[in-house]
């Protein structure tokens, strides 16, 4: 996990928001044709806000643009802040991987959805109990859960 930056937001609006695939005719067969996009909305954060199903560009840019969260509906602030949330890497063992090598992409994809799956699961109910922190102190504050934007497997 690390903090995303503005440069962060840009590289994924650049690379995973709206594009077909990464790499055409080699991802595709690789990926049995699932590849990173589009991203979905998850978590109870995102309920919240009334994000359900893929992402888009005027949502993503409410709640990860420039000078913090807004609420997508109203365009009102949600928080005022430099770093718009955090990046997960989910990765599943190699062995997972090879299992798509050798001709059970679907049986890989179910294994790495559920990865992901659990994950954000965990993640939304530790924040929805612990809260999250602000400021220098770490000051927990109450939060209504987990929002995600994520590809549909965990790569």
């Amino acid at each position: 996990m690390r903090m995303m930056g503005a440069d962060s937001v840009e590289y994924h609006r650049a690379t995973v928001l709206g594009r077909a695939d990464d790499h055409p005719g080699l991802a595709m067969e690789y990926y049995a044709s699932r590849g990173e996009t589009p991203l979905a909305w998850g978590g109870s954060g995102a309920e919240r806000l009334g994000l359900f199903g893929p992402v888009t560009a005027e949502s993503y840019e409410a709640v990860f643009g420039q000078g913090g969260a807004k609420d997508p509906r109203t365009r009102e602030p949600l928080v005022h802040t430099r770093r718009p949330g955090m990046e997960i890497v989910i990765s599943a063992h190699k062995s997972v991987d090879e299992v798509g090598v050798i001709g059970q992409a679907e049986d890989m994809h179910r294994v790495m959805d559920a990865e992901r799956d659990a994950t954000l699961a965990y993640l939304d109910r530790v924040t929805r109990e612990m809260g999250g922190r602000r400021g220098e102190p770490a000051k927990a504050t109450p939060t209504g859960g987990l929002g995600s934007a994520s590809t549909p497997w965990g790569s």
